[in-house]
């Protein structure tokens, strides 16, 4: 099972990634600096153990881009 707190993004060492739908990827920089999980949970968004609030929606940018 993945587990998304073992995924580092780093500027220093970045993870080489290949995907179909890398243009969702831009906005990774802007989201950190935001503290776009923080953000989330703030706005009392719905999320689970599984799938935490923050990756729902991360993952709706991933659909509205294909």
């Amino acid at each position: 099972m993945a587990d998304r707190r073992e995924l580092v993004l780093s500027t220093t060492n970045p993870l080489p990634l290949r995907t179909r739908v890398a243009g969702v990827f831009h906005f990774l920089p802007l989201l950190t600096r935001l503290g776009f999980d923080e953000l989330v949970r703030n706005a009392g968004y719905a999320g689970s153990k599984m799938v935490p609030a923050d990756a729902a929606l991360l993952s709706e940018f991933d659909l509205y881009e294909q």
